[in-house]
């Protein structure tokens, strides 16, 4: 029951963060960064993974967005509003991936995997061999267990990749998985995280 309400808090934060301004993104990030150095993680380990984004943003933005210019030569132009939504955004990218950090950090790896198939049970509708999607879903987490305590380079890959195939962490993988359906809770919770979204939304308009 914990787990579903901390998973209910960050998913309604998420939602909050892609609508806020820049002030309230300052503040959202001060009390991550904070939290975040509570549970032993480390922020600028983050950054440096996502920075290719970072770096995208602080391109694109200046050099795309029109208004009152900052630096212009031949067919650059930089302008205000553009650094100012380079800067808001880059706020907001650090504030989700941070905000999921967190989550995954809090929350056993087992809740995620009954979360995220649970989740996408309803395809089964649709003719998807949902006791197939599970075992995917499950094998995608226990892989990630095993390979993210192996470092990878871009050159070699291909061969990093398939010597952890081949060794012997792969026999360690439990090979029984159960069956996860929604239960009355699950869709309880469905129905109060959609009217808080609508209540939000209306709040913010």
């Amino acid at each position: 029951m914990i787990n579903s309400f901390i998973l209910f808090l960050g998913l309604v934060l998420l939602f909050i963060i892609g609508k806020v301004s820049f002030l309230i993104h300052a503040f959202i990030f001060i009390l991550l960064f904070f939290f975040a150095s509570m549970r032993n993680l480390s922020t600028l380990a983050l950054v440096k993974k996502i920075k290719y984004f970072l770096f995208a943003l602080i391109i694109i933005y200046p050099l795309t967005t029109p208004g009152e210019l900052v630096f212009y030569y031949s067919f650059i132009s930089i302008s205000y509003e553009g650094i100012f939504m380079a800067i808001e955004n880059l706020f907001r990218l650090i504030n989700i991936f941070m905000l999921i950090m967190i989550l995954m950090d809090i929350l056993p790896r087992d809740f995620f995997i009954r979360f995220l198939i649970k989740v996408c049970y309803p395809f089964s509708f649709m003719g998807i061999n949902i006791e197939r999607l599970s075992s995917r879903i499950y094998l995608t987490f226990e892989y990630l267990e095993i390979f993210k305590k192996h470092r990878f380079t871009l050159s070699t890959i291909n061969v990093d990749i398939i010597s952890q195939l081949e060794s012997k962490n792969i026999n360690k993988l439990n090979n029984k998985i159960t069956i996860i359906r929604p239960e009355a809770i699950d869709y309880i919770w469905v129905i109060i995280f959609i009217l808080s979204i609508i209540s939000i939304q209306l709040l913010i308009l």
